[in-house]
C-alpha cells in the first residue's frame, strides 16, 4: 500500500501536465487563429467600403440637389469656371491660355453652389472683389483661409489625401498658398478648356458647340432645358481622384481647372472609360513635374498617369477609389454607380465631333451619357 501522500505528488504533477500547451497545440491554435482572420479581414473590409461608399453617394446626392438649387435661382447651372472679363475672348482665333494654366482663376462651380449647402459663411468670406471693385482672383492669399477649408461633403471617405492640402504655387506662382481637396467634378466639355466660348463667327471650337458640351463651361452654365437628350441621360457630376502630391492640383474643390474640380475630355482623345489606366491620361498642370517628382511608376500604379511632355490642365479622366466603378449623379440629381466595363466606343484624337451621326457605333454609352445634345440613344444597362 502506498503512502498518502505519494497519490498527493503523482495527481498533482499530473494536473500540472495537462494544464500546459505543447509547442504543436500552440502552433495549430495560430494556424486556426490566422486563417479565421484571412476569411473574415476581407469581409470586414467589404463592409467598411460598403459604408464608405454609401457616405459618398449620400455627397454627391446633396452637391446635385445644390446644383438644382442654383439653377432654381439663377435661371441655369453654375459654371464650371469663371474668368474676368479681361481675359475673355473677342473671336474665335483667340486661345485664352489662363483658363487652363491656372492664372486668372475665378470662382468655380463648387465655390458658387456653398449658399446651397448651408455654407453661406465661408462663401462670404471669399473675396471677389477688392475695394475699387477690381476682380481679385481665387489663387490671390486674401483668399487662402476659405478656399483651403476642408468641407466633408466635398470628399469621398474612400479616397485618400484629403489632409494633404494642394500648392501649385512652384508651378503657378499666382495661385499662391494652400487650396482644399475635393472628390467630384462638374461635367464640362469635349475639348480644350483654353478654347471655351461660345461659337462665335459659325466656328465649331467652342464649348456651346451641341457635338461638345457637357452641361456646363466657362463664365456660363446650360439650363436644364438645354439638355435636349434628356436629365435622365446625361452625366453632370462624378468623382475624381486627389492628386499623389501637393503639386498636384486633381480633386481640388475650389480650383477651376480641369481635373481640378471640372471634368474635360474625360470620354474622348483615348480615354475609353472611368478609371481608365492609359498612357499619359491626363493633361494636367505641371504634368513633366509631376511625373518627375511623383515617379511614372507611382502613377501608373495608382492608374493616375499624366502627360509628361504638355504643360497646362486641358484633359481628365473619372477615377474613384471603390472597386469597378464610379459614383455619379446625372442631371435629373439622381445617382447611379457607373461600372468601369461601360460600353465604350474608340474615339481617338482626331474624331470629328461635327460629324458625329455619321459614326453613332464609335460613339458609345460612355460618350453619349457625357454629351447632352448628341441626339443619340443611350443604352440604359449601365444604370443598376
Amino acid at each position: 500500500m502506498r503512502p498518502r501522500g505519494m497519490w498527493r505528488i503523482r495527481l498533482s504533477a499530473v494536473a500540472r501536465q495537462s494544464a500546459a500547451f505543447t509547442l504543436v497545440e500552440l502552433l495549430v491554435v495560430i494556424a486556426i487563429i490566422g486563417t479565421l482572420l484571412v476569411i473574415l479581414l476581407p469581409a470586414v473590409q467589404a463592409a467598411r467600403e460598403a459604408a464608405r461608399r454609401v457616405q459618398c453617394v449620400s455627397h454627391i446626392k446633396n452637391l446635385a440637389l445644390a446644383v438644382h438649387n442654383y439653377h432654381d435661382t439663377h435661371g441655369e447651372l453654375p459654371p464650371a469656371a469663371r474668368m474676368p472679363d479681361s481675359v475673355v475672348p473677342t473671336s474665335s482665333e483667340h486661345e485664352v491660355v489662363e483658363v487652363a494654366n491656372g492664372q486668372q482663376l475665378g470662382p468655380n462651380w463648387a465655390v458658387l453652389i456653398l449658399p446651397y449647402l448651408e455654407q453661406q459663411a465661408l462663401y462670404n468670406t471669399f473675396v471677389f472683389q477688392d475695394s475699387t471693385g477690381a476682380t481679385v482672383p481665387l489663387g490671390d492669399l486674401a483668399n487662402e483661409p476659405a478656399r483651403s477649408a476642408t468641407l466633408s461633403i466635398m470628399l469621398c471617405p474612400s479616397d485618400s489625401g484629403s489632409d494633404q492640402l494642394c500648392n501649385i504655387e512652384s508651378i503657378e506662382p499666382t495661385a499662391q498658398g494652400d487650396w482644399g481637396r475635393g472628390n467630384y467634378a462638374i461635367n464640362a466639355f469635349q475639348m480644350y478648356p483654353p478654347f471655351y466660348w461660345s461659337a462665335i463667327d459659325g466656328g465649331t471650337w467652342g464649348w456651346q458647340n451641341i457635338l461638345r458640351r457637357g452641361v456646363t463651361g466657362i463664365n456660363e452654365g446650360l439650363r436644364l432645358g438645354q439638355l435636349t437628350d434628356g436629365t435622365s441621360n446625361t452625366l453632370m457630376l462624378s468623382e475624381i481622384r486627389i492628386g499623389l502630391a501637393d503639386i498636384d492640383s486633381r480633386g481640388t474643390w475650389a480650383m477651376g481647372l480641369c481635373g481640378s474640380s471640372y471634368l474635360c475630355r474625360q470620354a474622348s482623345n483615348y480615354l475609353s472609360s472611368p478609371n481608365s489606366c492609359a498612357f499619359a491620361a491626363d493633361d494636367i498642370l505641371g504634368g513633366p513635374i509631376l511625373d518627375a517628382n511623383i515617379g511614372r511608376f507611382t502613377l501608373s500604379l495608382e492608374c493616375m498617369t499624366v502627360d509628361f511632355i504638355y504643360w497646362p490642365s486641358v484633359q481628365s479622366v473619372v477615377r474613384s477609389s471603390h472597386p469597378g466603378g464610379v459614383n455619379a449623379a446625372l442631371a435629373d440629381a439622381s445617382v447611379r454607380f457607373i461600372s468601369d466595363a461601360i460600353d465604350t466606343g474608340e474615339v481617338g484624337d482626331e474624331f470629328d465631333y461635327n460629324s458625329l451621326s455619321t459614326f453613332p457605333d464609335q460613339f458609345k454609352t460612355w460618350q453619349r451619357l457625357n454629351l447632352s445634345n448628341d441626339g443619340l440613344l443611350l443604352n440604359q444597362d449601365f444604370l443598376p
